[in-house]
This record gives C-alpha cells, structure tokens and sequence, in this order.
C-alpha cells in the first residue's frame, strides 16, 4: 500500500514540474489577474499586494515575503559571498550585483538614455539622469 502512495505521490510532483515548461497557467491572481502555473507561486505573488512577510530572520528579526529573500538576508549575518569577481575578487551575496560589478569592468552601460548619449550600468541611475538633465518627472524603467 505505502508504494502505491509514493508512486502517486511521484507522478503528481512530475505533472506539477511539467508545468513548469509548459506555457500552462491556470491560477490568477483575484487582484491583478497576472497568471501563474502554481498555487505556490500564485501564494507568493499574492503577497505582493498584501505585505504579508511570513519569514524572520533568527538572529535581527527583520521579515521577508519569501524565503529566498531570508537566505539572501541571512548572508549578511555569517558574512558568506558566495559570488566572486573574477577581476577584483570583490565578493557579493547575488549573482545578480556581481554581473552588475563586472560591469565596472568591462566598460558596458545597457541603460542608454533616448535624450542624449549618456548610458548607466543601473536602470535607477538612468531614470535619476533622465529626472535631473531631463526634467522628466515620470519616468520608468523598461
């Protein structure tokens, strides 16, 4: 009896990670209708609209909306940098900044401003540009 469950069980998880390449996304959002292919990541969504920070970190108590985010956070605390850049070793807790700070490196701005020649490695940096040169008020990034 116990392995018809598992095989059950495994064939649910393997329905559910094929969602996951299929372009299926059969729960909405009651807010702002975006879609998602699981209740799991329809949950998370949802707590953009609510606040809602079910995650502390154990040691400053501080809440996060995922549990990503407290892992990211927690680095912070035991000081680890998994990501290195190969140029500088300048260490960082997101893959994410390190691709930024190569940047520095290697001279590239993708955020090109549409007004004049200027290019920024960081959307803010354009937008803070585009608001103080351009007197644009109401600006976005792309």
């Amino acid at each position: 009896m116990r392995s018809v469950f598992k095989r059950i069980f495994r064939i649910f998880n393997l329905k559910k990670h094929q969602m996951v390449h299929a372009s299926e996304k059969p729960y909405t959002c009651d807010v702002c209708f975006s879609a998602f292919p699981s209740v799991y990541k329809l949950e998370r969504h949802r707590r953009t609209h609510t606040g809602e920070k079910p995650f502390a970190c154990e040691v400053c108590s501080k809440r996060f909306s995922t549990v990503n985010n407290l892992n990211n956070h927690q680095m912070i605390h035991t000081g680890e940098m998994p990501y290195t850049c190969e140029v500088c070793s300048k260490g960082f807790t997101r893959a994410f900044n390190l691709n930024n700070h190569r940047m520095l490196h290697t001279g590239e701005r993708p955020n090109k401003c549409n007004l004049c020649s200027k290019a920024y490695i960081r959307a803010s940096q354009l937008i803070r540009h585009q608001k103080t040169a351009h007197r644009l008020h109401h600006v976005q990034a792309s």
